[in-house]
């Protein structure tokens, strides 16, 4: 994976953002995107691990960090989070509540473009749901009641990273 001129930008000026405002969430979240677009999963996880715990239930977060670990071979902590983020109060309703309001929404003289957004933002929540949900099964259906996956088990692959 290269670092292609977006990511470079997104890193190079959320890293001076971080120098004036170590704590803004926002930036550590949008450097951990592009950290992770890149390949480089540890340092993503380091941004991302600040918005969790900021905001230990932002499903965005708890997603990418399933994703993360999981390329680096975690299985486990991979997992756990999966498992959190299924289970989360804001994984559940949120498709519902969407939907509800930006069709509510579109129907507004000048807000017909709310539609096309909303179904995106549903299509994009719905596989992230499928995936996580993917992961858990998988990672259940290689663990026996006294065994723990490592690394080196030759289990097979996760279902790869959506």
């Amino acid at each position: 994976m290269g670092l292609d001129t977006n990511d470079r930008k997104i890193i190079e000026q959320g890293e001076e953002k971080l120098r004036k405002d170590p704590e803004n969430t926002e930036v550590h979240f949008s450097l951990a995107m592009a950290y992770e677009s890149i390949g480089e999963f540890e340092k993503a996880l380091k941004h991302n691990g600040h918005c969790l715990e900021v905001l230990p239930e932002f499903f965005p977060s708890l997603t990418l960090t399933v994703r993360c670990l999981s390329r680096l071979e975690r299985y486990e902590d991979a997992y756990r989070y999966a498992q959190k983020a299924l289970n989360t109060d804001e994984s559940p309703g949120y498709p519902d509540l969407a939907v509800k309001l930006f069709r509510l929404i579109s129907y507004v003289p000048g807000m017909k473009s709310l539609r096309s957004l909303n179904e995106e933002t549903i299509k994009t929540h719905e596989a992230s749901m499928e995936w996580l949900s993917e992961y858990v099964v998988w990672y259940e259906s290689e663990q026996s009641p006294n065994q723990q996956l490592s690394s080196d088990s030759g289990a097979d692959a996760p279902p790869p990273a959506s």
